[in-house]
């Protein structure tokens, strides 16, 4: 699975969000762009240990599906819900919004393997890497729904 951590995915992903537009419409989903773009930036806040996101798994099940999730080449699901707590940032102007998430990304990038890592809300606890992992996979996924 490819990762944040690695810096020829980060500028991809950095490249892939400047293609957005706010004229960018989902393939599948619920989110506008624009909700998209602050359920982002809730995740990385989760992922920087700004924000709690409540646990979505039991603690045993988290441990059978972080090696999965980390390692396992498959895209996201479409259509799953996500936790309330990713949903709650109200958007703001789709410029603001993409400098924001742009900025956490470089941020969550550049600490690398560094400092404490959050739970996870799905895969429970991770390492730096494994975080940096699924960081890409949801990033990816968000992109790919709104065909960038």
């Amino acid at each position: 699975m490819p990762s944040l951590f690695d810096p020829t995915r980060e500028r991809e992903v950095l490249e892939r969000l400047q293609q957005l537009t706010p004229e960018h419409r989902r393939h599948w989903g619920r989110m506008t762009v624009g909700e998209m773009l602050s359920h982002l930036i809730d995740y990385f806040d989760v992922a920087l240990g700004r924000k709690k996101g409540r646990r979505m798994l039991p603690r045993l099940m988290q441990v059978g599906v972080r090696p999965i999730l980390v390692h396992w080449p498959f895209r996201y699901p479409r259509n799953v819900r996500t936790l309330p707590e990713l949903l709650q940032r109200p958007s703001e102007t789709f410029e603001i919004d993409r400098r924001q998430l742009v900025a956490l990304i470089r941020e969550f990038a550049g600490r690398r393997e560094h400092g404490h890592w959050p739970e996870n809300p799905v895969a429970g606890r991770c390492t730096g890497p494994q975080w940096a992992k699924l960081a890409y996979g949801h990033v990816n996924h968000h992109l790919i729904q709104f065909g960038v």
